[in-house]
């Protein structure tokens, strides 16, 4: 025999008294996913102006339509604001999402730029993972972090906080996507290597 749906009610109401029902888990946020990191180019996301002003033509004749030139030190005269450090990413996917607080208004770009080098390389040596205690104010080094990238093992080592020199060797060893943060004292070397930069 049924019962009537007020009873049936009161016993669900006991029933989750004596057990309660799970909470949902709570969302995570979303990862960004990973391609084989191509690590000489890197994009940026930047205002409308810098790219206006710190972009021009290419000297050489041989390049494609869209391929510019562009002006790192241009780029941080003006551009920069009060933060010491430009960022820029190998995943173009990451790159849009990021949340510059740039001088210079509101129209966001984002670019590509093209390297002659891998960065990791042209950096060797001077890349210090952004959490390490100090990094933050040592301009003469390069910052990389992973943020919003799946953490991942390298061997007994979890690459997730980047506090730890070893984070960046595994990152560079794996060909791991990361985000790359420099200053000033590295826009000659910048202009050295560009090959070309243009809007994606």
């Amino acid at each position: 025999m049924s019962k009537p749906p007020d009873k049936l009610s009161d016993d669900i109401d006991m029933l989750h008294r004596w057990f309660p029902p799970a909470k949902p888990a709570p969302q995570l946020p979303l990862k960004f996913t990973e391609s084989k990191t191509n690590r000489d180019v890197l994009y940026r996301k930047m205002v409308q102006e810098e790219w206006t002003d710190a972009s021009g033509k290419l000297n050489q004749g041989t390049c494609s339509e869209g391929e510019s030139a562009f002006d790192f030190r241009t780029a941080f005269k003006y551009h920069t604001g009060n933060h010491a450090r430009v960022w820029a990413s190998t995943s173009p996917h990451k790159a849009r999402e990021f949340q510059n607080q740039a001088a210079g208004g509101s129209d966001y770009v984002l670019v590509q730029f093209v390297f002659n080098k891998d960065l990791a390389e042209v950096f060797k040596g001077n890349i210090l993972p952004q959490k390490k205690t100090g990094a933050q104010h040592n301009n003469n080094m390069v910052l990389m972090h992973r943020e919003g990238f799946e953490p991942f093992h390298y061997g007994k080592l979890l690459v997730k906080d980047f506090t730890s020199q070893e984070e960046v060797s595994a990152t560079i060893e794996l060909r791991r996507d990361f985000d790359l943060g420099y200053s000033a004292q590295h826009a000659d070397k910048l202009n050295t290597h560009l090959i070309f930069a243009r809007l994606r």
